[in-house]
């Protein structure tokens, strides 16, 4: 696979971490109930983490409650 792939695959991830600031964790827990694209906003409910070799679902660092971010482009 070559690395052209790999980052086209992926430029969706970085684009949200660049852009709206999302953690390693909180793009790895987002599931698209969490993408509204009519209204531009994506809800950080969940983070993954690795916790003793583990993989597990928590809270997102931000809060201990849901956090709304605007995902529209800036013009």
């Amino acid at each position: 696979m070559s690395v052209l792939l790999i980052a086209c695959r992926l430029w969706a991830a970085y684009e949200l971490a660049v852009r709206i600031g999302l953690r390693r964790g909180e793009l790895l827990g987002l599931r698209w109930s969490d993408v509204d694209l009519h209204e531009g906003v994506l809800t950080v409910r969940q983070a993954l983490q690795r916790v003793g070799g583990q993989l597990l679902i928590v809270a997102p660092k931000i809060s201990a409650r849901p956090a709304a971010r605007p995902c529209r482009p800036s013009a």
